[in-house]
């Protein structure tokens, strides 16, 4: 245990010093093939790599700093450059942000499977709407015991990794990919399935939402929204 902790100490700080450097790349960038450039790609595979370590060996020490690295600068910093500057943007540089959303998704639904199967959390609600073309444990890496702590973190865990995919999917709808608004809709649906709890969910679902039934679909999502803040 005390060398897994070390280890992992090493890892997060390793993932802060490249977060610095990303945060460094995309504020200096002119455009967004500067934060394309293969040294930048490898920097962030390198960052996915670490973070994803981290959320399988030590979840309760460094787990949350780890998603919210991997989150901020690898996926949401791309999404607010491309919003601050889309209106100079080559159909090329859109095209680059679109592939690697798309693999973000892939990333994030790997995630799902693997962290479900690692800590033995069932998600068989979830599966009549996901496809699942290949078995879990491709996913995973040896099962591990649950102290209660830590089941409450993956469950946690996959309720954020839901909305994180339901983000990209939104970002993508943003990109004017057909077909992603459905999916955005059905990650936040899940979410919710998840955890009605937790009303996240909400928010964006009333953003998706403001063309339907003139706008009553959206009043309605952001109230329940407003309820659960």
């Amino acid at each position: 245990m005390y060398c897994v902790l070390c280890l992992s100490s090493d890892g997060i700080r390793e993932v802060i010093e490249l977060a610095k450097e990303l945060d460094g790349v995309i504020s200096g960038a002119k455009t967004l093939r500067h934060v394309f450039t293969e040294s930048v790609i490898k920097t962030r595979d390198r960052m996915k790599e670490l973070c994803e370590d981290i959320l399988y060996s030590s979840p309760i020490e460094f787990g949350r700093k780890a998603e919210d690295f991997l989150w901020k600068r690898c996926f949401h910093d791309l999404m607010l450059f491309y919003k601050r500057n889309k209106k100079r943007m080559s159909l090329s540089e859109i095209s680059l942000l679109h592939i690697h959303l798309t693999a973000g998704l892939g990333l994030y639904y790997s995630l799902l499977l693997g962290l479900s199967k690692q800590y033995s959390i069932g998600i068989q609600n979830l599966m009549p709407y996901i496809c699942v073309e290949q078995s879990i444990e491709e996913f995973s890496r040896e099962t591990q015991p649950n102290s209660h702590e830590l089941n409450g973190w993956a469950r946690n865990a996959i309720h954020r990794i839901l909305i994180c995919m339901g983000d990209l999917a939104r970002y993508l709808y943003d990109l004017e990919v057909m077909g992603y608004r459905e999916l955005a809709i059905r990650f936040y649906d899940l979410a919710l399935i998840w955890d009605l709890d937790i009303g996240m969910p909400f928010n964006q679902l009333g953003t998706l939402s403001e063309s339907n039934n003139y706008g009553l679909d959206s009043v309605y999502y952001y109230m329940r929204w407003y309820s659960d803040v």
